[in-house]
């Protein structure tokens, strides 16, 4: 994970959520992306943790495909993604402040 996810991946992993996926995700415009089991609450990270510019949000919803929030580096093509809250099959997912 890249020096600008890290943090916000060690703070996840030291809550003891379960990892889904880590590596290499879904196109060629995408390094290491890790899925956790949870809804990150994207509001409360951004207040948590300093974040660099190059951090953005990335919010993918598909009741067919994906659905997925969390944060995406764009200088080092990373991501530390979460369900997303807007969607049906959330519902039942944890919260991590």
């Amino acid at each position: 994970m890249c020096k600008h996810l890290i943090e916000i991946d060690n703070y996840i992993k030291n809550k003891g959520i379960e990892e889904l996926f880590r590596g290499k995700a879904w196109s060629e415009n995408c390094n290491e992306w890790v899925y956790y089991d949870c809804i990150i609450d994207i509001k409360k990270f951004k207040e948590k943790f300093i974040l660099n510019n190059c951090v953005t949000i990335h919010e993918y919803n598909d009741i067919k495909v994906a659905n997925e929030l969390g944060f995406f580096c764009n200088n080092c093509k990373d991501g530390i993604m979460g369900f997303s809250p807007n969607n049906e099959q959330s519902k039942n997912k944890m919260k991590l402040e």
